[in-house]
């Protein structure tokens, strides 16, 4: 997971602590999996959030 989304484990259990990144599903005693979808829905945002900036941004440097 973390080579998906360029975050090692620590940064990825923060952002699941702040409510940033999707919860893990447990899959046994100590191990754990992400449903792709959930990811792929995180990455869709992270993209829009990036959009949405570089449209701010030109719009303030158009002024």
């Amino acid at each position: 997971m973390s080579k998906r989304v360029d975050k090692g484990r620590t940064a990825i259990y923060t952002e699941i602590a702040a409510g940033n990144f999707p919860r893990p599903v447990k899959t046994g005693k100590r191990s754990v999996a992400w449903v792709e979808s959930e990811i792929d829905q995180y990455i869709e945002g992270l993209i829009a959030k990036r959009d949405a900036q570089f449209a701010s941004n030109r719009a303030e440097a158009a002024k």
